[in-house]
């Protein structure tokens, strides 16, 4: 991890922000994972994404999730969130060093009520640009370019790759910061922008905007309910025994 809290994370990035050092924020969670597991998964129906085992999808995926460079951070799941075993399978998998490594979560769940007062008032003093669905007429922080992209954009809008880079290399673009609410898509861009053009800073912001959006409070921290309040731990989780466990360990 690269503080010591879930909190000081996220202040982290926010000071980054606020003081012009670019970087990128990829963030990780199961769904994330199947696909580099190459497991199927069908969230169409969300108007989110859907993986039916593209090769080149995957191994994009995959590269983002192991790439390694100075300013490049990976969020994973936690353990609090997600369990032991997932947890410390994309620990071992990561490339990053521990202290390029995040929370997936470090936007949501007990920091979001900080991000949406603070953190996105620090975005209105930037140049933004932003790759989301819905409508973006809500989120005065953007002042750069929109572009709107809809369900399997990675797939039905691929070639946004390519508008992206060329708009960079164009334009010269240095200090901006790109966000993007688009899946696993949103991955891939953090890496292979980053990559190219580390200059500016590139973040994987997920569902952290669906009110604003339209697309509606599709996610328990954003209907208000216990996750919202919930402060997620780095370590593993110690479950406790049972009371039959410790009868047997007293035999």
């Amino acid at each position: 991890m690269i503080t010591e809290s879930f909190r000081s994370d996220l202040i982290f990035f926010q000071e980054k922000i606020k003081n012009d050092e670019p970087f990128a924020l990829t963030r990780f969670g199961d769904g994330e994972y199947k696909i580099i597991n190459d497991q199927p998964i069908d969230l169409i129906a969300k108007k989110e994404f859907k993986f039916g085992g593209e090769k080149e999808l995957r191994q994009e995926l995959i590269d983002s999730f192991t790439y390694n460079a100075p300013g490049y951070y990976v969020g994973i799941a936690c353990a609090c969130c997600a369990g032991n075993e997932l947890f410390n399978a994309m620990k071992q998998y990561v490339k990053v060093p521990n202290l390029q490594l995040t929370w997936a979560n470090i936007f949501v769940n007990g920091n979001y009520k900080y991000f949406k007062n603070n953190f996105v008032e620090t975005l209105k003093t930037k140049k933004v640009n932003l790759i989301a669905p819905g409508d973006h007429s809500n989120l005065s922080f953007v002042t750069g370019q929109n572009y709107i992209v809809g369900p399997n954009a990675w797939i039905e809008q691929a070639n946004l790759k390519n508008v992206l880079t060329n708009l960079i290399k164009d334009k010269k673009i240095t200090n901006q910061i790109f966000i993007f609410c688009a899946g696993p898509f949103a991955n891939i861009l953090c890496h292979q922008l980053f990559k190219l053009y580390p200059q500016n800073t590139y973040i994987d912001a997920g569902s952290v905007f669906n009110i604003e959006l339209g697309i509606g409070a599709n996610r328990n921290y954003l209907k208000g309910k216990k996750n919202l309040n919930k402060i997620c731990q780095w370590e593993e989780i110690i479950k406790k025994k049972s009371k039959f466990d410790f009868l047997r360990l007293l035999k």
